[in-house]
């Protein structure tokens, strides 16, 4: 199975276009969203934590210059916006607010292609951890820098930021308890403290993507008043 390279939002209100960028960014190894609507795409951003997001600029609703504002006021994630607009002032006007690319539809896919992974390798977000690997038990490797999983079979499975960073912090040091309030700064990234029954859930479906059951786990194991380990790690290597 082909690993997930990254994974990207695809916001058009095209369905062909969203249709075609979804077949031909899954060929090449991206994990691929979409969404027709800001709406839509406002949500899978707030759940999914895309490593990177392609945004039409005209669409119904609120367009993509909005949308573009109020994801730059609120996170660092690498923007390329499309458009059929060829004229400098919407161009200049989308840069200005943080977009980090530009692209004039119709516009070629290897073109495109070649800005997602110019952009990839600027952001430092991705790449802090990109080339590390955590072993866990049973076969499982966890890819921090892809937000993902994978057994042995080659099943591979995506987390969310919350699921990806509570991984991490269980992995720093393989076996060591963590407590739920040092798993609290974790969930974000601005570190807003989180409620012990927002950890517990976010173990419980980070539980479920590793077939660890909750009732008996052999892979994050519940210390009753401290926190939660990790059982039967081998800990971090580089790829």
């Amino acid at each position: 199975m082909q690993r997930i390279v990254a994974s990207i939002l695809v916001v058009d209100d095209s369905e062909d276009i969203r249709g075609a960028l979804e077949a031909y960014l899954g060929r090449h190894g991206f994990l691929v969203y979409s969404a027709e609507s800001s709406e839509e795409a406002r949500y899978l951003i707030d759940h999914k934590s895309p490593d990177l997001v392609i945004l039409d600029i005209m669409m119904p609703g609120e367009d993509g210059i909005s949308l573009c504002n109020h994801l730059r006021e609120r996170y660092t994630t690498p923007i390329i916006m499309l458009s059929a607009l060829k004229g400098d002032a919407t161009k200049i006007r989308s840069l200005d607010i943080g977009a980090d690319d530009y692209v004039v539809k119709p516009f070629s896919p290897r073109e495109l292609l070649a800005r997602i992974n110019a952009a990839l390798r600027r952001h430092p977000a991705t790449d802090n951890i990109r080339d590390h690997v955590n072993h866990l038990t049973s076969g499982i490797t966890h890819y921090p820098g892809r937000k993902t999983i994978t057994f042995k079979s080659g099943k591979e499975v995506a987390l969310t930021s919350g699921e990806n960073n509570i991984l991490i912090a269980l992995m720093e040091e393989p076996g060591k308890i963590v407590s739920r309030t040092q798993m609290s700064r974790t969930l974000t990234d601005d570190g807003r403290p989180h409620t012990n029954r927002s950890i517990d859930n976010t173990i419980s479906r980070l539980r479920k993507k590793l077939d660890d059951d909750a009732r008996n786990p052999r892979i994050i194991i519940t210390e009753w008043g401290g926190g939660y380990r990790v059982y039967g790690a081998l800990g971090r290597n580089a790829t």
